[in-house]
């Protein structure tokens, strides 16, 4: 996936790029440790109230003498302040006017002051001559992503992006290559009459938030429910089984014999006959 994007610096003034059909806009902030463009927050705000993205650059040196990279950086971070994390950083390293441009330390030492202020790693900007022509080793080691330069059409003005993005000259800087390509300074944009830096930045917009020094956004995890707790099956009580009580046992009753002795009826195993008896006999009752 690749994102469409111009480059501005104030060789285009009065450009409005709100309703124009790019991704991204990058805009030249500073000079040498003395240059500002005051069309740069114009463009940058425009950027930033249509949704667009937004980078800006230093140009090193810029005829201003280029021999303290400390300073530039400084120079370029103080005028910046409220773009860092809300844009990508850029160092714009180029032939013109730049009596350093063999030095790869000094590039080196622009870019660590750099992000040793913002937290921010910038890009670096350069033709892939000087790419292929310097040992930027210490570079790529850095961290540092590559915008390449490479016109495979030199000044033929190419209109709205109609370059294919696997034509990209494919310089080695490290393992992932260049992170944006510029093929074309003759570029035509509807929107806009004239020339424009055409760009193809290699990513998405959490891509390019990434190298503004943002995270890439997270997608939520969804709470995992919360285990239901165990529930031990109630087991009733085991009954205590009731006594089987034994039926009392019967007595037999004594088989009654009788002796007819007279009129009295003798019970031989009953007092209480013997009782009666006597009284029937007394009283004369049969």
């Amino acid at each position: 996936m690749s994102l469409n994007g111009i480059d501005v610096s104030s060789a285009q003034t009065g450009i409005d790029v709100t309703s124009m059909p790019i991704d991204f806009v990058i805009i030249k902030a500073t000079g040498g440790d003395g240059y500002v463009n005051d069309q740069c927050d114009v463009v940058y705000q425009q950027a930033k109230n249509a949704g667009k993205l937004r980078g800006v650059y230093h140009y090193y040196s810029d005829g201003y003498g280029g021999d303290d990279p400390i300073a530039e950086a400084n120079w370029f971070v103080d005028n910046i302040l409220g773009y860092v994390k809300d844009s990508i950083l850029v160092l714009d390293w180029e032939r013109g006017g730049n009596p350093h441009v063999n030095d790869v330390n000094v590039a080196k030492t622009f870019l660590d002051h750099v992000q040793a202020r913002t937290g921010v790693k910038p890009l670096i900007y350069m033709s892939a001559s000087l790419v292929s022509e310097l040992d930027w080793s210490s570079v790529i080691a850095g961290d540092y992503g590559l915008w390449v330069a490479a016109y495979p059409y030199s000044n033929t003005p190419i209109p709205n992006f109609q370059m294919n993005p696997d034509n990209d000259p494919n310089v080695s800087w490290g393992v992932v290559g260049d992170a944006m390509w510029q093929f074309t300074s003759t570029g035509r944009v509807d929107g806009y009459s004239g020339d424009l830096d055409c760009n193809f930045f290699y990513g998405d917009a959490n891509t390019w938030q990434a190298y503004q020094g943002q995270p890439t956004p997270e997608v939520p995890t969804p709470p995992t429910p919360p285990t239901p707790p165990v529930v031990e099956p109630v087991v009733p009580p085991t009954p205590e089984p009731t006594p089987i009580v034994p039926p009392k046992p019967v007595v037999p009753v004594s088989p009654v014999v009788i002796h007819t002795t007279g009129d009295i009826h003798v019970h031989k195993t009953t007092k209480t006959f013997w009782l009666v008896a006597l009284i029937k006999k007394l009283f004369g009752i049969k």
